[in-house]
């Protein structure tokens, strides 16, 4: 069923983009439905982006949703243009006689104030006590889910020595609830904190119950059933780039960001990457079946992109190794079908995002130039925010393709090499194995090196390269 959002809402057009159904309001009031109503209480600085979110994980339940976007009375965004206040959002003191069958309250970027120092507290915890009467059920998000347990049960938040950040594996703590069903037992989750709540606080007459924990990010959900809540303390409302986002911002803020959680390779990891189906099993790992990455996309260029630095300071070379060819002699048998579909399916799409990082970054040049134009005094917060997101996408410099296909090198035989017909794919034996190591080695050099002599010589001054 659609979601109802304000006809001239931001979030409209990404979310109509993406196949999710949004409703008009002209049609929304002709229909005989008593929608589900939401209010959104949203502290996050980047309101529109949380708006989008949160409209988007509404609007995929079978219920008719209608979302009223709520601010604190009398507070002004500073990083959200007042006309998208004034057009969008109402004060909470305005809605406050109106019943809801949900609210949310969200995360703010207050972590580091005690709580009654946060200018808005009062209202808040009236807000709070409001939801007790005038709400079915509240869920609250990050900061919120903080202040909401500290509200109601007195439990205190602690200031970590760096931020917990990153994507932290879960578990599953009640499989029976409701609000779990269809979770797997161990799951990731967006974490993005300095502070955090300690399951030791929970107060024993409570009635909560731990819902989702991390070994590392400790409490992640609980449910309170007294007061009709959910406390989520991380972010699965998250895009797939609000973390690099906030990356780059505290990065660029000087911020200090504690160790990003990684995966320590293991051979269980190597054995998962050649998984090849049909002809070898899925490699298991922490429960988790895996096959080979490649079968979604064998160079996953956002990712490269999102791990390089912003700073303009450093030089951005992106090397990326096309081992699959696009041309190939015709097969002759079944063996050789399944070959070649193995072939176009890994082959990677570098060719087609080469084009399209070069338009990206044409773009970026040409809002650089407008943005050029206009008094850095004229520009208000919210646009410098939105030029500093614009230029993070222009992070490729220079893209080096070593394609095995390329007809302008001629340095080895082609990956097609008549060695490689017998058993095509298949082929794994030490002689053949030694051979295509050798044969790729020497054409990576060969391509290469003047790559990077161009790069260094292009360099004002004979400036030291920083290749990533």
């Amino acid at each position: 069923m659609p979601i109802k959002i304000p006809d001239d809402l931001p979030a409209r057009t990404t979310l109509a983009q993406e196949g999710v159904m949004v409703m008009r309001e002209v049609d929304a009031v002709r229909q005989d439905i008593r929608p589900m109503r939401i209010g959104l209480l949203n502290l996050m600085p980047n309101k529109i982006k949380t708006e989008t979110q949160l409209a988007r994980l509404l609007g995929a339940t079978p219920l008719q949703v209608e979302l009223t976007l709520v601010k604190v009375t009398n507070h002004v965004a500073r990083n959200t243009p007042s006309e998208h206040m004034i057009s969008f959002y109402r004060d909470w003191q305005d809605i406050k006689g109106e019943k809801f069958d949900g609210f949310i309250v969200t995360g703010a970027p207050v972590e580091h104030l005690p709580f009654a120092e946060v200018t808005y507290w009062d209202e808040l915890r009236r807000v709070f006590d409001w939801t007790q009467t005038n709400v079915q059920s509240t869920f609250n998000i990050c900061w919120g889910a903080q202040a909401a347990v500290h509200h109601f049960h007195g439990m205190p938040k602690y200031p970590l020595p760096a931020k917990a950040f990153g994507v932290y594996r879960h578990r599953n703590l009640s499989p029976a609830s409701p609000y779990l069903r269809g979770f797997s037992d161990d799951f990731a989750i967006p974490v993005s904190r300095w502070t955090e709540v300690r399951r030791e606080d929970i107060p024993g007459n409570s009635g909560m119950a731990i819902l989702m924990e991390s070994n590392e990010a400790g409490l992640c959900m609980l449910d309170d059933p007294t007061h009709r809540a959910l406390h989520m303390f991380n972010h699965v409302e998250y895009d797939s780039t609000s973390l690099a986002d906030e990356y780059f911002r505290d990065v660029a803020a000087n911020k200090p960001i504690g160790k990003v959680p990684g995966v320590k390779i293991e051979p269980r990891h190597v054995l998962a990457s050649g998984s090849l189906p049909p002809g070898f099993p899925w490699t298991e790992i922490d429960g988790m079946p895996y096959w080979d990455g490649g079968l979604v996309d064998n160079t996953p260029l956002g990712l490269a992109i999102d791990a390089f630095s912003t700073d303009p300071q450093v030089d951005r070379m992106l090397v990326v190794m096309n081992l699959y060819p696009l041309r190939a002699r015709l097969p002759r048998n079944l063996a050789g079908v399944e070959d070649r579909m193995h072939e176009l399916s890994y082959g990677n799409r570098i060719r087609q995002d080469h084009d399209s990082a070069r338009r990206i970054n044409a773009l970026v040049e040409t809002i650089d130039e407008l943005a050029a134009k206009l008094a850095p005094d004229d520009r208000s917060d919210w646009l410098n925010a939105r030029l500093d997101e614009a230029r993070r996408y222009k992070v490729i410099d220079c893209i080096v393709n070593i394609d095995m296909q390329d007809p302008a090198v001629t340095l080895v035989p082609s990956a097609q090499s008549p060695a490689d017909d017998k058993d095509g794919m298949r082929d794994f034996s030490p002689e053949t194995v030694r051979r295509r190591r050798r044969d790729g080695f020497k054409f990576a050099q060969d391509v290469l090196r003047p790559a990077f002599e161009n790069r260094w010589q292009s360099t004002s001054g004979g400036a030291a390269v920083a290749a990533k």
